[in-house]
């Protein structure tokens, strides 16, 4: 077992004072997120399940790591990599607000308009959308453990989401960056009023430059009754940087919260991702993949948590690993003792390129209520080879048939992005992860079988 790093690397995440005035009710916020974190045990992979499977944790140095003086400056000041990624953003979801922020809180919009309706950093939230403002911290409380207790000391750039009742459907790609040597804390919380649409991307990445990054995000969502929420979560930071992100949604009667992810990036990290139907008739659907190469460790932990009657849920994640990548899924359901007629579902398939790449998933039922329909279920295996065969029988080369079979496994989750243009860029950031499909145009889509075949004739 990995020697579980001293006290001296996990500094105590003193409150943010930033060079500007905020409201007492985010000051007394950040004291508690400080006291939390130096409360709360820091996580090790000897104590509990939770970390078991990931020892990089007990390793990890927080104080190796700096944190930009917080700057209210906008996209002047914004890194190169970053201002490239927004303009991208903008075509690639087609969204009417892209957004940008890095670990100084540096923003800028692809726009060109900096913010627009209902999508305010959180210093101008406090006046504009105050009721909204209000939630941050309901959600995800500096309670709910040692990360997040220091994500909400630490923050500096932060964004909220508001939509009214009888508002339009809205469309918001926020990217958070980080570069090599810095950490960042970026703070996202999205109120969305009854029978409203949102859907929301974010999207943490960094340069393509060596050395060590640390982005901690957190996503607090609440969704009104007979709302709908899209989110989607991209993963693609720097080669060696980590991620331990937070995201819960709270979803009300009869509303729906929807999410995706495509984890491509970064040398190791730990997603959690929860979910809480607390009203009747309230679903959500969750679904996503990591593709891994080389030494990455990717650690996924999704809750569906019904605490209402009548709601739904169902998962699904699909992992691609090859050389010695890892990839860990911990993926439970609880149902509450009033939550009857629940119908829950959750599965996690792994595909094995390498013989040396792994595979470990726990897909687990916690069941208090006896008027359910809750299954799960679990497949690691490398590629078929009686698919192989029958592809190569078909004249298509040894390769191109791999790529085909990828493209498969992984067509379910993509399918399920919610833009055009996400769907597309995804399949070209699967073929880059993987070194398949790329072409004098660069990184290209995974292929399909109108791809692979050849004419005939």
């Amino acid at each position: 077992m990995s020697a579980i790093a001293p006290p001296s690397t996990r500094p105590a995440a003193e409150p943010l004072r930033p060079p500007w005035d905020e409201p007492p009710r985010l000051t007394a916020l950040r004291a508690a997120g400080a006291e939390a974190a130096r409360t709360l045990p820091w996580p090790s992979s000897g104590q509990g399940e939770d970390w078991r499977r990931t020892p990089q944790i007990d390793r990890l140095d927080l104080g190796s790591f700096h944190q930009p003086e917080p700057d209210r400056a906008g996209g002047g000041d914004m890194p190169a990599y970053l201002a490239a990624a927004l303009r991208e953003a903008t075509a690639v979801s087609a969204a009417e607000t892209v957004l940008g922020d890095d670990a100084a809180g540096h923003r800028g919009s692809g726009h060109g308009d900096a913010w627009a309706p209902g999508a305010v950093p959180l210093g101008e939230a406090w006046d504009r959308l105050p009721e909204a403002a209000h939630r941050l911290g309901a959600v995800l409380p500096p309670s709910s453990g040692p990360i997040v207790a220091r994500n909400t000391a630490r923050f500096a750039a932060a964004t909220v989401i508001a939509v009214g009742r009888g508002d339009p459907p809205r469309t918001v790609h926020l990217v958070h960056g980080v570069e090599p040597g810095q950490v960042a804390w970026p703070r996202t919380l999205v109120v969305m009023g009854e029978g409203t649409e949102c859907t929301l991307v974010e999207e943490w990445l960094g340069p393509p430059t060596p050395g060590e990054a640390l982005c901690v995000p957190v996503t607090e969502v609440l969704v009104g009754p007979g709302a709908h929420c899209r989110h989607v979560l991209i993963h693609r930071l720097g080669p060696e940087a980590i991620l331990l992100a937070g995201c819960r949604a709270v979803v009300d009667r009869d509303a729906a919260y929807d999410a995706s992810w495509v984890w491509v990036g970064g040398a190791w990290g730990k997603v959690a991702l929860a979910v809480a139907l607390q009203g009747p008739g309230a679903s959500t659907r969750l679904s996503g993949c990591a593709v891994g190469r080389a030494s990455q460790h990717m650690d996924l932990q999704t809750t569906q948590a019904h605490e209402a009657p009548a709601t739904f849920s169902d998962c699904l994640h699909r992992t691609v690993v090859r050389d010695r990548a890892r990839s860990v899924y911990a993926g439970l359901i609880r149902v509450a003792p009033a939550a009857q007629k629940t119908n829950a579902y959750v599965q996690n398939r792994n595909l094995l390129l390498s013989p040396t790449a792994k595979a470990d998933s726990n897909p687990t039922l916690e069941i208090l209520a006896n008027d359910v329909r809750c299954t799960h279920g679990a497949t690691a295996g490398p590629v078929d080879r009686d698919q192989l065969f029958y592809c190569q029988s078909r004249g298509i080369e040894p390769q191109a048939a791999r790529e085909l079979i990828v493209g498969g496994f992984l067509a379910d989750v993509v399918g399920r992005l919610p833009l055009l243009g996400l769907r597309a860029a995804a399949q070209g950031w699967v073929a880059a992860a993987l070194g398949m499909g790329v072409g004098p145009e660069g990184a290209g889509a995974v292929r399909t079988a109108a791809d692979a075949a050849p004419a005939d004739g």
